[in-house]
């Protein structure tokens, strides 16, 4: 059917451009970390090892099984400015765009402000950890995040639902 592979060609034309879209790099002063969570006894999540960045040169390589395994990240500003993060998940298999909630407890006030960090899947911003497991019996699962980080509220409307 023409109208679902124009569907298609659409999408896919809007996920590859926001993804390859050019940002200018981190700052020397912010940092991003990825690590491992789980729940504890008392019903909080706490890190894993909260000193094992599991990203390395910026990429995140991890083996899953059919158990999902929950996953953070922290963002630590050391610039003279407040920012305001905003991270996405670009799924390449169904070409689907997620937005993570990053408005912290305040969404007026800068979620990061200068000299602090920023946590997302456990800490005081109650959101949700990352979880990734192997479906079915496929091997590789490939996706990407992209963070975008502002000195100032903006609107992006990058997320869309698969054409599949």
């Amino acid at each position: 059917d023409l109208t679902e592979t124009i569907d298609v060609l659409y999408c896919a034309a809007h996920w590859h451009w926001h993804l390859s879209r050019l940002i200018s790099e981190f700052p020397s002063p912010v940092s991003m970390d990825f690590c491992r969570v789980e729940m504890g006894p008392d019903f909080r999540r706490r890190l894993v090892d909260p000193d094992r960045n599991l990203a390395k040169d910026g990429v995140l390589d991890i083996t899953v099984g059919t158990t999902p395994q929950a996953y953070c990240m922290k963002i630590k500003n050391g610039t003279p400015h407040d920012l305001y993060p905003y991270l996405f998940h670009f799924d390449v298999k169904s070409l689907n765009i997620i937005e993570y909630d990053t408005r912290g407890i305040e969404p007026l006030v800068p979620s990061i402000p200068r000299g602090s960090e920023f946590t997302i899947g456990y800490g005081p911003t109650c959101s949700l950890p990352f979880e990734f497991e192997a479906q079915h019996s496929e091997a590789i699962e490939h996706g990407f995040f992209k963070l975008f980080l502002t000195t100032e509220r903006v609107d992006f409307s990058l997320t869309t639902t698969s054409p599949f």
